[in-house]
């Protein structure tokens, strides 16, 4: 729902935008290449620096991890 929400909006303001949601214990990070990449409650902390290899120069990263 809430990624149908955001397709609609881009979509309104023109904005380009690729969207997915997986696994990202089981993606594949490659460098630079993503502007935004939004995290909620994966277990993994290990993921956190390949996340910020993967953001691209002035890119965002939105992390949300729970303490354990």
């Amino acid at each position: 729902m809430a990624m149908g929400k955001l397709s609609q909006a881009a979509l309104e303001l023109d904005v380009n935008l690729d969207l997915f949601v997986g696994d990202a214990g089981e993606y594949k990070f490659e460098p630079t290449r993503f502007d935004l990449i939004v995290l909620f409650d994966h277990p993994d902390r290990n993921l956190f620096l390949k996340m910020v290899s993967a953001s691209k120069p002035g890119g965002l990263l939105i992390c949300k991890m729970s303490v354990q």
